[in-house]
């Protein structure tokens, strides 16, 4: 029988309240038949159940029981090549080299190899070690996934006003310690020093706010050893990684991960619009943000782009990319015009609104996300089934985080719908999906990155102007691999099984084990 092991509340950032699921459990310390610990549970159980109602259980109709398990029982397992990358980051530093590159297309894992690496060092030590992200969301799904690898593992974070310091791990807001006032990097320095320093999205770690803070941290420690993770090593600016990295010991490509069933393929399809490019200018590697918000925002190229996911898309979970936030907002309109559950996020919003956002999408209960400069870093969604794709982009490497955060494996989710209204594949070859996987070196720095172009965002007001647009679709499907399931929340494979993440609640541990109960 399949069991669905409850584990109760876990406390992670953005899980805030205890949920009271109307059960009454009492903890045991003995296993179960399927060499387990859990506990009994008593009262009614069709509610924890809904949430599983699209599993497998639920889908052949068969009985589910009830279990509680403690987080400490939930270990979260490495893949086959997550501990090849772990063995890539030991010869390297072996081979002497200080600060390993580790590329990994988005969706990859990298959060799960970094919680390894991390905890690895400090188990039985009195060593440190420091996580350095550029997104809030980065620092709060990483402590999510240590304390998945090891309950015991004390982790700290510091962003904003939150000090959480002198912990095994810490983990730290770029922006936060790399203020120029060095007040708050003085802080997490005096807690240090620490072993083992990890550089999030690697490549902004060029950035003179990043090498500011990763200065410092040498000089406190010459012996500290670094490595940085990226899904594109690859700048819009063109500036090479060197500066901070010594070796890339690790690299597996879009391909090799989809061919070998760790992402599920995309399909896409290309809408042909009759707009023009050509008087948008160019700054450090994309298109200027206010020039291209005039020519994407108005009134009839906005309702080509709903009508086209209505074609293709209908009803399917999606993550559109706008230009800016006016883009955003004046995009959502049109999807709630037309009867949609829409909502529009961008880096404006205040934190707790943007979270309340990125929640409700998680849960299912928003339909579409419309995003400008949200979700193509930090951001992890697996249930995500399309994306919608209206900002054009010069940069290759934005173009791979965007078409990256559809591609996580999930169940019952086979493919990863890419629809481009703005000519993005042309760019960049979306269904050649070997020149997605990250930085070619023989064609230079200049090929990748999504860094920011310098705008503020606000962009022009959307143009009503009744133009008429071509809005002729055509599509390719590409199609490597398919991964069966289905279920509407996050999944994440453990020893006992597979972790079932809702948000604000906590996790359910699914294990398919014979001759059990």
């Amino acid at each position: 029988m399949p069991i669905v092991k409850w584990n109760g509340h876990i406390d992670t950032p953005w899980m805030e309240n205890d949920v009271d699921d109307g059960n009454d459990r009492q903890w045991t310390d003995q296993p179960d038949k399927g060499g387990v610990l859990c506990s009994s549970v008593t009262g009614p159980v069709n509610k924890p159940k809904a949430f599983v109602e699209s599993a497998k259980a639920a889908e052949r109709d068969e009985p589910v029981r009830l279990v509680d398990l403690g987080t400490k029982h939930a270990k979260l397992t490495l893949r086959d090549y997550q501990k090849d990358a772990i063995a890539a980051l030991t010869k390297s530093w072996n081979d002497g080299n200080s600060a390993p590159l580790v590329v990994l297309p988005t969706g990859s894992g990298k959060s799960l190899i970094a919680a390894y690496a991390m905890n690895s060092m400090v188990k039985g030590s009195r060593k440190k070690c420091l996580f350095l992200a550029h997104r809030k969301e980065l620092l709060e799904q990483t402590a999510a996934t240590i304390r998945l690898v090891d309950f015991q593992t004390t982790v700290g974070i510091v962003q904003a006003d939150k000090r959480n310091i002198g912990k095994d791990i810490t983990l730290a807001s770029i922006q936060t310690i790399g203020h120029r006032s060095r007040r708050r990097l003085d802080e997490v320095l005096a807690a240090g020093p620490y072993d083992l320093i990890v550089c999030d999205e690697a490549h902004h770690a060029v950035s003179p706010q990043w090498t500011r803070v990763l200065d410092a941290l040498r000089e406190q420690n010459t012996q500290a050893l670094i490595f940085g993770m990226t899904a594109t090593p690859g700048r819009a600016d063109g500036t090479a990684l060197d500066r901070v990295f010594d070796d890339v010991c690790f690299h597996r490509s879009l391909h090799d991960m989809i061919s070998g069933g760790w992402l599920v393929p995309p399909k896409g399809f290309k809408v042909t619009l009759d707009i023009d490019f050509g008087d948008v200018d160019s700054r450090n590697g994309d298109f200027v943000q206010t020039q291209l918000a005039k020519v994407m925002n108005t009134a009839a190229v906005n309702q080509a782009v709903v009508d086209a996911w209505c074609q293709y898309a209908h009803d399917r979970k999606t993550i559109v990319f706008a230009v800016d936030v006016a883009h955003a907002r004046a995009l959502t309109e049109v999807f709630k015009d037309a009867g949609y559950v829409a909502e529009a996020v961008d880096g404006k919003m205040k934190k707790k609104e943007r979270a309340d956002v990125l929640n409700r999408f998680r849960s299912g209960a928003i339909k579409l996300l419309v995003n400008c400069e949200v979700a193509s870093e930090g951001f992890d969604d697996p249930s995500t089934e399309v994306i919608l794709q209206a900002r054009p982009t010069q940069s290759h490497g934005l173009f791979i985080q965007c078409v990256g955060r559809g591609l996580r494996l999930f169940p019952g989710k086979t493919e990863c719908i890419v629809i481009d209204c703005v000519g993005n594949g042309d760019r960049h070859s979306l269904v050649q999906l070997a020149t997605l996987s990250g930085f070619d070196p023989e064609r230079g720095a200049g090929n990748g990155g999504g860094e920011d172009n310098g705008d503020d965002g606000e962009g022009a007001d959307i143009d009503e102007t009744p133009e008429v647009i071509d809005a002729s679709i055509r599509g390719e499907e590409v199609e490597l691999t398919r991964r069966p399931q289905r279920t509407r929340y996050q999944w994440r494979e453990a020893s006992v099984g597979w972790i079932l993440q809702i948000p604000r609640i906590g996790y359910y541990l699914v294990a398919w084990s014979k001759g059990v109960g």
